[in-house]
């Protein structure tokens, strides 16, 4: 069984200076095979990229340093799932995240649809990494202007 992805949210937080936070939490479950493999000499790499989102297609447009998942070997008396809480976030500039992009307009000007794509990659194996989307979230755009505005100050 391959490790399962639960829960997977971005909330992005704008920041003074053009800054935004790319907050990233959910859950990784591991199973009895997984740790089995661990016991192995297995290890598991965590990826996440921040995408955007548009009818056309996605964009990347910013990825987060790899991690490590520090999954153990099963012992006696726990050999079920074991789990992992994950938060990470990392600190952008704004005109990073424009997906829509304009020479006349501003990055808010046009709404940027902007979600994470976490994976989750067994080191030196060929099969597909475990892959999650976290929710969707607009940043910018003309109606969302008077609440972007607060956000900077």
């Amino acid at each position: 069984m391959a490790p399962f992805i639960k829960d997977p949210k971005l909330t992005l937080i704008r920041k003074p200076g053009g800054k935004v936070v790319v907050d990233v939490t959910y859950t990784a479950m591991f199973f009895h095979f997984d740790r089995q493999l661990v016991k192995l000499g297995l290890h598991f790499t965590e990826r996440i990229e921040v995408i955007g989102v548009d009818p056309t297609g996605t964009t990347l447009l910013h990825q987060f340093f790899p991690d490590i998942i520090p999954v153990t070997e099963p012992v006696p008396g726990d050999e079920d799932k074991q789990e992992f809480f994950r938060h990470r976030f990392d600190i952008v500039d704004r005109i990073k995240l424009d997906e829509d992009s304009s020479p006349v307009l501003g990055p808010d000007a046009i709404p940027d649809e902007i979600r994470c794509r976490i994976l989750i990659d067994p080191v030196d194996l060929p099969p597909k990494p475990t892959e999650a989307l976290t929710n969707q979230v607009v940043l910018g755009g003309v109606i969302n202007q008077a609440s972007s505005a607060e956000g900077s100050q």
